[in-house]
């Protein structure tokens, strides 16, 4: 019998949970990003779109701690107000780590 393995919904893709330890693993829509034997990823479009969202990423990061310096507390918690499934992922993340670290292959 061929059971899949669980999903969760990220923004607009869907990550396939690892059978093992339930990290999420990368799916690029319905199909499985390609990894060497490495586990790095080789498809030069994936990466050069996942280096651009992490250069997003550190720019509101950038933005977010100008803000703070400037004590504009309102429009941090406006920021942060809607970032709540990024809090969720960072959780998840750390979640995943502590438990490779703690059981580790």
């Amino acid at each position: 019998v061929n059971t899949l393995a669980p999903q969760v919904e990220s923004g607009n893709n869907i990550i396939e949970m690892d059978k093992e330890d339930k990290a999420p693993g990368p799916r690029s829509g319905d199909n499985l990003v390609k990894m060497d034997e490495n586990d790095e990823v080789f498809d030069l479009k994936i990466r050069q779109s996942c280096k651009q969202k992490v250069e997003a990423i550190r720019h509101i990061a950038d933005h977010l701690e100008q803000e703070l310096a400037a004590n504009n507390f309102n429009h941090i918690i406006c920021i942060t107000n809607n970032m709540d499934r990024l809090f969720t992922m960072l959780n998840d993340i750390e979640i995943a780590q502590n438990r490779r670290r703690h059981n580790p292959i």
